[in-house]
């Protein structure tokens, strides 16, 4: 029988709290995800971009809005992956972004959705609307996880930064990203219920 060993199993799954700043399995794995989620909604804006022969003011700024997010996906995964204070204001600035555009997305969903409701969309937009009513909620949800990780501790060791306290601003902004987002929807919602 060979001697039990401390060595980890994986190299990246050892426990952060150690000051070793080892990124967890969790946020490689997040990270991995959004670069590779990011790059394909970049290749589907292309695509569909260069299939419309016309494109309304409205389905540009949804486009914009997309491709922003798509960057901020991108830039906020690969500095995950990396160490050092500006690793961790890059993360944080492109988490920021992505939460914000998401933000965005969804509370234009919402107003969509309500009004499509109200005024009996045919099923197929519907399905079309709330299938991305969930699926930029849930996109949401992950970003807002990931930006109250990057202000806490745990961040400061996953970033190998010295240890102490982020500023307040920090540590708040996840919270008001949230309920501004949830404001921002529950107005989008009365305002679709209300458009005739």
């Amino acid at each position: 029988m060979e001697p039990a060993t401390d060595k980890p199993l994986m190299q990246y799954a050892s426990h952060v709290s150690a000051g070793t700043g080892r990124t967890p399995i969790g946020i490689v794995l997040f990270a991995c995800s959004h670069l590779l989620l990011g790059a394909l909604v970049e290749i589907w804006i292309v695509a569909v971009i260069r299939q419309l022969n016309r494109i309304s003011p409205l389905g540009w700024t949804l486009f914009i809005l997309a491709g922003v997010g798509a960057a901020a996906m991108i830039v906020g995964a690969l500095a995950l992956l990396l160490k050092g204070r500006t690793a961790w204001t890059t993360a944080l600035a492109s988490f920021i972004v992505l939460a914000t555009a998401e933000g965005v997305g969804l509370c234009f969903a919402t107003r969509t959705l309500v009004h499509s409701l109200a005024t009996r969309e045919n099923r197929r937009f519907l399905l079309f609307i709330a299938t991305a009513e969930l699926l930029l909620t849930f996109q949401f949800w992950l970003c807002s996880v990931v930006l109250r990780y990057l202000s806490r501790a745990k961040a400061r060791a996953t970033f190998a930064l010295p240890s102490g306290e982020f500023p307040p601003i920090v540590r708040w902004m996840p919270r008001v990203i949230v309920m501004l987002t949830v404001l921002a929807a529950v107005v989008s919602a009365i305002g679709g219920a209300t458009d005739r």
